[in-house]
């Protein structure tokens, strides 16, 4: 457990030394709520802005759809920047040969990867955090009635778009090009879950080709004051999915490439 925690400590260091990467990852996608905010809350007719208007007509948004399930679309593609985050973060060891140092130690591959698995999840949490607050406060945005429950459906998203960049990472040997491909794989699937087209799905059920579906129905079931178990099956499938990823990670991990 110590070595766990020391792994976790230790990347927790490390990502927040670059602070203007952090604000810049808060800051992402409270300028994508003010912009939305404006639209939806324009009157009737009125001219915005020429780059909104053209943002409307490429992009046109569905009125019908209340800001509150737009805000968690965009909570959810910002924790799926956690998997890009997770997916260079271990190539990114590899490179700097930290790794190295780590593997020295009496530690298996599972401790080593809840070591990075924990510092994740703390450092999301944070942000995601931060981001809430100041969307409630901006946009009176209303995340949950409760609590605890927010907070769970949070830490299980985090943990699953974790585990998906883990899995990418130990398919990729290259720490970029993990990172472009995660960064692919999420936007193609915001577009799929029909994030990006009024809702509209490129062909019919593409949207349990994503994970985006099960965390954007666990969000919108705790916002609109629904129990744990009114949302169990979406509980159940973000843990499901990110288990999986999380133990396929470990098992095509190995430790000798490390030294490469």
């Amino acid at each position: 457990m110590n070595a766990i925690l020391a792994i976790a400590s230790h990347n927790i260091k490390n990502l927040y030394r670059n602070s203007v990467f952090w604000v810049m990852l808060v800051l992402f996608p409270l300028a994508e709520l003010l912009l939305f905010s404006r639209i939806f809350k324009a009157p009737s007719g009125e001219l915005i802005s020429d780059s909104v208007v053209k943002l409307i007509q490429l992009n046109p948004i569905d009125v019908s759809m209340s800001f509150n399930t737009l805000a968690i679309i965009v909570l959810g593609q910002f924790l799926m920047i956690s998997s890009v985050i997770a997916a260079s973060l271990l190539i990114k060891e590899k490179e700097q040969k930290t790794l190295m140092r780590a593997l020295t130690l009496p530690i298996s591959k599972a401790q080593l990867f809840l070591g990075f698995l924990i510092s994740l999840i703390a450092q999301i949490a944070a942000a995601t955090t931060l981001v809430m607050v100041l969307g409630n406060i901006a946009f009176d945005i209303q995340w949950a009635s409760d609590i605890w429950s927010l907070s769970i459906v949070t830490v299980l998203s985090i943990f699953l778009a974790a585990s998906l960049g883990f899995f990418i990472s130990t398919v990729f040997k290259n720490g970029n090009l993990a990172g472009g491909v995660m960064s692919g794989v999420v936007i193609m699937m915001t577009f799929l879950n029909g994030d990006m087209t009024n809702g509209q799905l490129i062909f019919s059920k593409s949207d349990f080709f994503t994970i985006n579906k099960w965390i954007k129905s666990a969000f919108v079931g705790v916002s609109q004051g629904q129990p744990l178990t009114g949302i169990q099956s979406s509980l159940l499938m973000i843990l499901l999915l990110g288990t999986i990823f999380l133990i396929s990670s470990i098992a095509l991990f190995n430790k000798e490439n490390m030294y490469e």
